[in-house]
């Protein structure tokens, strides 16, 4: 059996260390045992269970290789359990006790002597179902239980009542009937699909989609050390690769799958407004364990375009000849490599970083830094009215432009351009927005600073906000975006991304 749950103040102090293995070793001491701990291990005896995985007992926490080690092997011991308790209601219960509450788990009726029965109250008719016992969970807001719910075969939920759930049903006490398939949360979908799949393409496109639904849905949640965000997925990527028949090793860097570009069209969302001052802290660590293009430097939670229909419009690596970009497998060593710039190549000074090789194609028609000129300090959102002229009249173009952070020096501004990464219908393409650092290998070598959209729209009579004009050459005709990019796309070189 495995366990589920929220460190307190006793775990903390009766977690396996360095300086007290040799005692748990030979035994462990229970007197000081947080109460959940004894509830595992009365339930576990009930089952004849004769094994519990409890985290902070079974990993030398610190010690760092023996924490990578295990940590890494979170799908194959959430997995091969045969039953996961979970404590879902956190530090507002007493280990495993289940705090019912009687009106959301039985009938009310009342009694006439004449016979009559009156019922007062039916949970079942007001709608307490599985999603809302579990969803808003002070459990299931912490990151690291995201993955040991979704690779366990079966859970058994502590908290307002008894909750089943596997991965062919869920239920509650007050149920009236069990569900078939699993209540529709984010977990249950992806559990379900990670154990029902093929290899066909169409499996691997709607498990791309899916792979972009729980870094979405992982993104909301707490962890204690940003620095875990990766490793707190890794059972779920090493599941996912498992189903996907490509080896994390080969395919996998920095929460992102090497087949499909548009995983790098994510932005964060929650707040307009600038981060705090302990955000800002937030994003320099997370800056330290992550490149710019991976969504786990974000300090919010982050969502990606819903690409229904959408092409794309960039490739990994630097193989020319491979027409439009599609669902390609490329592996690590092909795409990635370390990238060391100096103070005088990269205005963000001197770092080393995990660069993935791009080919694509930048936008040229519109001048980005005359727009963000009117940018308003405050806020990481921009959206205005442009106009693109070419010969016979003036496009009109929605541009909406998000920042992952503040832009540290007004010069960056020089080199900053636009990459789209999917097209949709020749009238809406989206994409990142990047700064020039310099070279590395003879490869332009970029960073990412925010995302942006553009969508067509036929001219009329409406006043435009912003004219952003061409860069000094002669215009040429424009047909939308996706067209307009899709043309020539091999001919364009091969860039980095850091």
């Amino acid at each position: 059996m495995t366990l589920s749950y929220r460190w307190s103040a006793e775990v903390r102090e009766t977690r396996l260390m360095q300086n007290n293995k040799g005692i748990y070793y030979e035994s462990i001491p229970t007197s000081t045992w947080p109460q959940i701990y004894h509830d595992a291990v009365s339930v576990a005896r009930h089952f004849d269970t004769r094994y519990l995985w409890i985290d902070a007992l079974c990993i030398i926490q610190d010690d760092s290789d023996d924490w990578k080690e295990q940590s890494a092997l979170m799908d194959i011991i959430y997995e091969r359990g045969v039953l996961n308790l979970a404590g879902i209601m956190g530090e507002k219960a007493d280990g495993l006790r289940v705090c019912r509450d009687p009106l959301r788990v039985f009938r009310c009726a009342l009694s006439h002597p004449s016979g009559e029965t009156w019922e007062l109250y039916d949970p079942v008719d007001e709608g307490i179902y599985v999603e809302d016992t579990l969803e808003n969970a002070p459990l299931y807001k912490r990151g690291w239980t995201f993955q040991e719910r979704v690779l366990s075969m079966r859970t058994l939920h502590f908290g307002p009542q008894l909750v089943w759930e596997c991965s062919m049903c869920s239920t509650t006490e007050n149920s009236s009937e069990t569900s078939f398939p699993p209540a529709p949360t984010p977990s249950s979908v992806l559990k379900g699909a990670l154990r029902n799949f093929d290899s066909s393409r169409v499996a691997k496109e709607r498990l791309a989609d899916l792979w972009q639904r729980a870094v979405a849905t992982f993104s909301k949640m707490e962890l204690t050390k940003p620095s875990d965000k990766l490793p707190a997925l890794q059972g779920i990527v090493n599941r996912f690769g498992h189903s996907l028949n490509m080896d994390p090793i080969h395919y996998y860097i920095a929460g992102l799958w090497l087949f499909d570009s548009n995983q790098l069209a994510w932005f964060r969302i929650g707040k307009r407004d600038w981060l705090t001052t302990k955000d800002d802290d937030l994003a320099r660590e997370l800056s330290l364990h992550h490149p710019s293009w991976s969504w786990a430097i974000s300090t919010e939670e982050i969502h990606f375009t819903d690409f229904d229909s959408a092409a794309q419009l960039v490739i990994f690596g630097a193989d020319r000849g491979r027409g439009a970009a599609g669902l390609r497998s490329i592996t690590v060593d092909k795409c990635v490599s370390f990238v060391t710039l100096d103070n005088a190549s990269s205005p963000l000074g001197t770092a080393t970083s995990v660069a993935i090789t791009l080919q694509g194609k930048f936008i040229h028609w519109l001048n980005i830094r005359k727009a963000l000129k009117l940018w308003q300090p405050e806020t990481h959102y921009f959206q205005a009215l442009c106009g693109v002229p070419y010969p016979g009249g003036i496009s009109l173009l929605q541009v909406l432009i998000m920042l992952d952070r503040p832009v540290p020096d007004s010069n960056m501004t020089k080199g900053m351009k636009l990459l789209p990464i999917w097209g949709c219908r020749d009238t809406h393409v989206g994409g990142i927005l990047v700064v020039f650092c310099g070279f590395h290998d003879g490869l332009a070598v970029y960073r990412r600073l925010g995302y942006f959209e553009v969508r067509l729209r036929q001219p009329s009579s409406e006043t435009l906000i912003h004219y952003l004009s061409l860069p000094n050459e002669p215009p040429k005709p424009f047909s939308g975006p996706t067209r307009e990019l899709r043309r020539d796309f091999d001919e364009f070189p091969p860039f980095k991304l850091i």
